[in-house]
């Protein structure tokens, strides 16, 4: 007798529950789409001394766009002049002037929403495709990635995939190694691909340099992409 009050609840419930599922796989959200967004609050603080001559600083900074959206972003130049511009390096910020002397610091504060992003390659993709100017670029040899170097030639001729005509077999051969293989250490200024390798271990600049030039050994485009790294 009791119960009789609930059932219509319960019927309800079923349904909308019934519904949601339809929903879903008629529409086959992806993962992201589904969870919600994790919103970042971080600061970014440049300490310095004025000297009585000319000062320059300069750090990348986050843009909008798939992955991530800039919701506030604040700037703290001090005496300094600032000015901020997006090129192929992606955003980078510039503070300058003639500090006097003394401490000073630029500061800049963003609070960012980040979403998860997932890349498909379909199998079996091959090479030969047409390049564009910029991805010719990130083809070019450089002192930090000497990709043409016989210890980062003998390196690919070991660990290169039987599959070695498709793309992601190869990519996949080079993410394993760097990420395997290669030692993390703790960040300690610039380290090129050689010399990752010859170490056995690097931190995140160095891995990506010995990445990019196993990619760009192989036709790949490849180039590094730096950013702020979020902890929770």
């Amino acid at each position: 007798m009791w119960r009789k009050p609930y059932r219509l609840p319960t019927l309800l419930t079923a349904i909308a529950a019934l519904l949601l599922g339809v929903h879903l796989w008629w529409a086959r959200p992806t993962l992201d789409e589904v969870l919600p967004a994790s919103i970042h609050e971080f600061t970014v603080e440049l300490l310095f001394e004025g000297f009585g001559g000319e000062v320059r600083l300069g750090t990348y900074l986050p843009v909008s766009d798939e992955r991530q959206t800039i919701i506030s972003e604040s700037f703290e130049q001090g005496p300094l002049a600032f000015s901020d511009e997006v090129g192929a390096a992606g955003r980078q910020a510039e503070w300058n002037g003639m500090p006097p002397e003394g401490q000073h610091r630029a500061v800049y504060t963003a609070r960012v929403s980040t979403r998860a992003v997932q890349y498909e390659l379909p199998a079996g993709l091959g090479f030969g495709a047409p390049l564009n100017d910029a991805a010719r670029r990130q083809l070019e040899e450089t002192e930090a990635i000497p990709f043409r170097h016989r210890e980062i030639r003998s390196l690919w001729n070991k660990i290169k995939p039987a599959q070695s005509a498709d793309q992601v077999q190869v990519l996949r051969a080079i993410f394993d190694y760097t990420h395997d293989q290669i030692e993390p250490a703790p960040f300690k200024g610039y380290t090129d691909a050689l010399t990752a390798l010859r170490l056995g271990q690097a931190s995140c600049n160095g891995k990506s340099r010995l990445f990019v030039a196993l990619a760009r050994l192989n036709g790949i485009p490849a180039r590094l992409v730096g950013g702020v790294i979020l902890e929770s």
